[in-house]
């Protein structure tokens, strides 16, 4: 039936679903997986077929393709180079293709990490290793080049139709290879993108992924008045403004690619993507000096009339990754000095004065911890996660910063509300904090 529909209308996305969804019960992996690719080859964000796509990956055995795929949007490439019918050379990389002018700005750099501590004997892996290396950071210009940003996708794309591989983010292949791209908007001057593959960057991935990503641009000798049009995923949020005012960007000359996905530009510039590298090492020691420059007030920070030292930063206002037992825990730390903060309602400046005179730092897994990056070295950081999730990007934030990681495990509960294990609630065991905070020395 589905086959006959198709021959009556090959675009017809559901179909070839329907058809993954038949040889997936009976087993022929090969086969389901040609048609859900085929699926968001016409359809880029028909979800359904990455959770489909994930559970032939967890049948097969890998667990880790498997949970990008489900959570992150992003297939394994040998199955994106197979399934896609792409010519052998359709991959390339800025800095050995002739047609794109490569700006390194900072080279890779291996930098030694100090592992966090916390109560128990072993600490958890994703916290303790020894090295991480940060990726070159660059500029690529592009005569002609187009590029995409939607659907858990960001990809650029040569005037030849060559694929960028070290500026795209999540499964690209798919954008190349699809026949149902959004129309082109095309702009007869120079873009700036700066766009990635999430429709809505939190604070975290705005600051590293968006703002930080300017410092390479005005290294590499690309001033302001030069770029005709920005793109970025969205600028709706009061510290996104914020941020582009501090930066000298004017919001007539900002293009989202919410509303326009598909660009192409006489003259493209791309700033490297560090959210693009295998370890997906964003807080590099050049990005935090560039962030702080530009939005700590070090005349403003010397004039207050009062600092606090020891700070807990809520998620109240949150939708996940809340406390939920955040009375008893805010109580508990009162009675050491400290003072509960909710970072939302302040500006990005005020932010950063908050944090910048901290001694301790207290807070649940979140966006909220970005702030680190304005405190002043070896200041104690204490981050609570919940049982099911464990991240690493705020310990390498501290050790990038010069700051003392330690971390508490919440305890198990029933949360079965957040499918996705990062946007689990977090309840916080106050035996084990107070412990915590005598092993920090602050208790």
């Amino acid at each position: 039936v589905y086959r006959k529909a198709i021959e009556i209308n090959p675009n017809n996305y559901e179909d070839y679903y329907e058809l993954g969804e038949i040889y997936i019960q009976q087993k022929n992996w090969e086969q389901a997986i040609s048609y859900f690719i085929k699926t968001l080859q016409l359809k880029l964000n028909y979800f359904k077929s990455y959770h489909k796509l994930a559970e032939i990956l967890e049948k097969q055995g890998n667990k880790k393709a498997a949970y990008r795929c489900k959570y992150h949007h992003i297939l394994p490439k040998t199955m994106l180079v197979k399934f896609c019918q792409l010519p052998p050379d359709y991959a390339i990389e800025s800095q050995t293709f002739p047609g794109i002018k490569y700006i390194e700005i900072y080279p890779a750099t291996k930098i030694n990490l100090s592992p966090s501590k916390t109560i128990n004997k072993n600490v958890i892996s994703p916290l303790k290793r020894k090295e991480i290396i940060a990726a070159p950071a660059f500029v690529a210009e592009i005569d002609g080049g187009r590029a995409w940003a939607h659907s858990s996708i960001g990809a650029v794309i040569t005037s030849d139709n060559k694929l960028v591989t070290d500026i795209c983010t999540g499964s690209a292949e798919l954008v190349l290879s699809s026949s149902k791209l959004r129309p082109c908007h095309s702009i007869d001057g120079t873009v700036a993108f700066f766009s990635l593959r999430s429709k809505k960057l939190g604070f975290f991935h705005w600051m590293f992924d968006v703002v930080a990503r300017f410092d390479l641009l005005f290294r590499s000798g690309i001033t302001i008045s030069e770029i005709d049009k920005f793109v970025v995923n969205n600028c709706k949020s009061n510290f996104q403004r914020e941020t582009f005012k501090i930066l000298g960007v004017p919001e007539e000359r900002v293009i989202e690619s919410d509303s326009y996905p598909h660009i192409k530009a006489k003259r493209l510039v791309v700033p490297s993507i560090h959210a693009q590298a295998e370890n997906n090492f964003r807080s590099t020691k050049w990005a935090c000096d560039f962030i702080k420059n530009k939005f700590l007030d070090r005349e403003a920070l010397d004039k207050l009339p009062r600092k606090n030292e020891r700070i807990y930063i809520s998620r109240r206002l949150a939708s996940k990754r809340r406390i939920i037992n955040e009375e008893e825990v805010v109580s508990l730390l009162e009675k050491f000095g400290f003072i509960s903060v909710t970072l939302e309602s302040m500006s990005i400046a005020e932010q950063a004065l908050c944090l910048a005179n901290a001694k301790v730092v207290v807070g649940p897994h979140g966006a909220g911890l970005t702030n680190l990056l304005f405190c002043q070295p070896g200041i104690k950081v204490i981050e609570i996660f919940s049982k099911k999730s464990t991240i690493d990007i705020y310990w390498l934030l501290s050790n990038i910063c010069g700051l003392d990681h330690y971390y508490l495990i919440g305890d198990k509960f029933d949360d079965s509300y957040f499918l996705n294990p990062g946007c689990k609630d977090i309840l916080v065991n106050l035996d084990s904090l107070l412990k915590l905070m005598r092993l920090v020395g602050i208790a």
